[in-house]
């Protein structure tokens, strides 16, 4: 089973490959697919690599007694936190039980947290009235400042991505108007200098039209922070859309 899920990756990721590069010219379109291929048989290493951690917090939780929540709480969201870009069945499993754990503890902080974790998993499954019917029970200000900034853009990715998939323009316009009005509220919570302050300015200015400005800022955002694997993705993403908006392909493979 594991070699055909292997074999339907690559299947799958060539023909994505081919797609993306129709646009490119043809002199750098061998050199983009050459470089897409051999990263290809590199993603076991990485999925060996998280399963390994998966496996020790397993490991963990199975030995710590029931009746100690509290780090039998941090060790469910820690699970959560590594399946939630990998696995959504079992991200989902893992933070039902932070929240039940959460509950137990009676740490309204903590049930947030895991109610916020809840709708990223329905967000990004494209559950949107799942997400909402939870999220929009969490009052904001009972929330941390640096949670509440994650609320409120999780809330704008929601509607964003509603309002890109709505087809009656009276809808999309109102999402479009949440969306931007929840990116806005993220970016009061956060501080000044940090990776999500500087992801939503330049986000935030993509998605309000200008378009040459966020392209700057976050490539700027690259070259100044050191950043992690995930919130590296993330700013290649947007400036892989930014670069197709600006009719860049070469730059948008790249990125």
């Amino acid at each position: 089973m594991k070699g055909l899920k292997l074999r339907i990756t690559i299947c799958l990721t060539g023909i994505v490959a081919l797609f993306l590069v129709a646009a490119v010219p043809a002199n750098s379109q061998n050199s983009e697919l050459g470089n897409l291929f051999e990263m290809i048989p590199q993603t076991g290493k990485y999925d060996s690599s998280r399963l390994n951690r998966i496996d020790s917090l397993k490991a963990q939780l199975n030995h710590v007694s029931r009746k100690k929540f509290q780090k039998r709480h941090q060790l469910s969201y820690q699970l959560f936190r590594e399946y939630e870009s990998f696995r959504y069945d079992s991200a989902y499993r893992y933070i039902e039980k932070t929240q039940r754990l959460a509950n137990q503890l009676q740490d309204p902080e903590k049930v947030h947290i895991a109610q916020i974790g809840f709708g990223q998993i329905c967000v990004s499954a494209g559950m949107y009235k799942e997400a909402l019917d939870t999220l929009l029970t969490i009052q904001p200000n009972t929330l941390m400042r640096e949670n509440r900034s994650l609320y409120y853009g999780l809330l704008g990715r929601c509607y964003g991505e509603m309002e890109k998939i709505s087809n009656i323009p009276e809808f999309s316009e109102k999402y479009q108007s949440l969306a931007a009005a929840f990116r806005d509220s993220a970016l009061l919570n956060t501080e000044e200098g940090t990776f999500f302050n500087s992801f939503l300015q330049g986000f935030i200015k993509f998605q309000s039209g200008e378009v040459k400005d966020a392209y700057h800022e976050l490539n700027e955002l690259l070259e100044e922070q050191e950043l992690g694997h995930r919130d590296y993705a993330v700013v290649n993403y947007v400036l892989g859309n930014i670069a197709k908006t600006l009719n860049m392909p070469d730059s948008a493979i790249n990125y």
